[in-house]
């Protein structure tokens, strides 16, 4: 077990935790709902344009990842791609080996920290409505985390590469 410590903030109908890979920084929805990490690409660079999350989707159908069809609570379905990041903070906390979908195409921002993490934590929900995640079972992440994934780096510096200049 690895000890962790993260607090997620309560608003009016989820918990928010803050997250941050490379220059993005991000407020992760905490949901027990969602199966897997997500996030958009639209979220790690707020200018893409349509015409860049299509050149990012290629990418990523060019690279040799993993590829799930997700859903969203509404029925919903998009794919995602599977990414392992080498450096990522949640909370106070930095993980070496985080894995997330991106999902290029979506027409909403989306970034849920899924079930695939937070089931490898120890949950306390306090008085005040805020949730502390700690204990985190690393070898049991790990284990889960079985197929092939983007490099996030190389991810990013396609991304950082399309909206230069």
């Amino acid at each position: 077990m690895t000890d962790i410590f993260v607090v997620g903030k309560r608003t009016d109908t989820c918990y928010d935790v803050d997250f941050r890979l490379e220059k993005s920084f991000l407020s992760l929805k905490y949901d027990t709902g969602a199966v897997s990490t997500v996030i958009s690409a639209r979220l790690l660079r707020r200018s893409l344009t349509p015409e860049n999350l299509g050149r990012i989707k290629d990418f990523c159908e060019a690279q040799e990842c993993d590829k799930a069809k997700l859903f969203s609570a509404s029925g919903h379905s998009f794919w995602g791609y599977l990414v392992r990041a080498d450096s990522v903070r949640i909370g106070s906390s930095k993980f070496y080996n985080f894995y997330f979908y991106l999902v290029p195409e979506n027409e909403r921002d989306i970034a849920l920290l899924g079930f695939d993490f937070i089931d490898k934590t120890k949950r306390v929900i306090e008085p005040c409505g805020n949730c502390m995640m700690s204990q985190f079972d690393e070898s049991a992440y790990k284990r889960r985390q079985k197929g092939k994934a983007i490099d996030a780096g190389k991810l990013i510096a396609f991304i950082d590469s399309l909206t230069e200049g």
